[in-house]
């Protein structure tokens, strides 16, 4: 049995792996870092460095993390190369004593170093474990596409509400260019604009048909 069958390392690497199958990672984008327990730190201990690597201090200090252990990507590593040859991408570090320095003691060969964020996560966790009364773990920085889709969504406004009421009352775009005291090519520009909010696809009539249809579904009542 090495390191790599030990429970809570075979994790972090299927969670790498996963983030990765997602679709999250994009090149080296994103890294994730986890605070042991006691009993798994026991676990990894014979696996350790005979000789620990030199001590590098972060800039950062938290008292409620002295002495603690942590994997963590590695800096400039891909995820997607973690299941692969995680002794290159992925490593463990001890926190000092004072609570401001980590070093490697297994894994992250060949000159690698922790992810360049390590210090922001290492402030994340002392918030984390703190608010959480140790509970919180996990601090996992990456690309979710599916968040990322979410902010292109745009709430609709008053004037969206207005186009949509005017379009499905029949009118034109001459007709509510006059109403709104637009002109009749900003007119267009905006409704396709509320196409695209609402994800409406088709030709012009069908678009139109459509926004008409949602807005009387819509339309605030009385």
């Amino acid at each position: 049995m090495g390191i790599l069958d030990i429970e809570i390392v075979k994790g972090f690497m299927r969670m790498c792996n996963d983030g990765w199958l997602q679709g999250w990672h994009e090149r080296n984008g994103g890294n994730l870092t986890y605070r042991m327990k006691e009993e798994e730190v026991a676990q990894c201990r014979p696996f350790f460095d005979e000789q620990p690597r030199e001590w590098v201090n972060m800039g950062v200090q938290a008292d409620n993390l002295k002495g603690e252990y942590f994997i963590t990507t590695g800096s400039g590593k891909f995820l997607r190369n973690v299941q692969d040859d995680p002794e290159h991408n992925i490593g463990i570090v001890e926190i000092n004593d004072a609570g401001d320095s980590w070093r490697i003691v297994w894994g992250l060969e060949n000159g690698a170093r922790p992810t360049s964020e390590f210090p922001s996560h290492f402030m994340n966790h002392s918030v984390r474990k703190a608010a959480t009364n140790g509970a919180n773990r996990v601090i996992y920085h990456c690309h979710a596409t599916n968040v990322i889709a979410l902010t292109y969504i745009l709430p609709l406004t008053d004037r969206d509400r207005e186009l949509a009421r005017l379009v499905a009352g029949r009118c034109t775009n001459k007709e509510i260019a006059a109403a709104l005291y637009l002109s009749e090519g900003t007119v267009k520009q905006y409704i396709n604009q509320l196409y695209a909010k609402l994800d409406m696809g088709g030709d012009p009539r069908t678009r139109r048909a459509r926004l008409a249809e949602w807005y009387q579904k819509n339309a605030p009542r009385n």
